[in-house]
């Protein structure tokens, strides 16, 4: 399996993690909560539901363009806006339980994230590792 493909592979299941996320968050309001901070309303977590279907969006095209070669120089713009996606989301996960005194979870289950998808920006860039 070449680096591009095992990408794209990890892209889609994140992809549709943040679906089984999102499904498992609308179905429990127990599990909503323990994603967001002391005393704070859900809709500070469900603000962010239209920036993860995005962001769902963005990872599914940066693993078709994987998968297909992206005609782009550099690494294909997808993917860029998705490893910025994932930078931002993952950050804000780790400030709100420092920051909050909120769940540690969501931290945590966002460091693959936060490392994995800039890490595939910076190794599929580079001639030598898009076979």
């Amino acid at each position: 399996m070449t680096l591009r493909t095992a990408a794209s592979l990890l892209l889609v299941v994140e992809s549709v993690g943040v679906l089984a996320w999102w499904t498992t968050i609308a179905a429990s309001s127990a599990v909503l909560h323990s994603f967001t901070a002391p005393d704070a309303p859900a809709s500070t977590l469900v603000a962010f539901l239209p920036a993860d279907l995005v962001f769902t969006l963005t990872g599914l095209l940066a693993a078709r363009a994987l998968r297909r070669g992206s005609p782009t120089v550099g690494p294909d713009p997808w993917l860029v806006a998705h490893a910025g996606m994932a930078v931002y989301a993952g950050l804000y996960a780790w400030a709100l339980p420092i920051i909050a005194g909120g769940p540690w979870l969501g931290a945590f289950l966002m460091l693959p994230v936060l490392a994995l998808s800039p890490t595939i920006v910076l190794l599929t860039r580079r001639p030598e590792h898009a076979a």
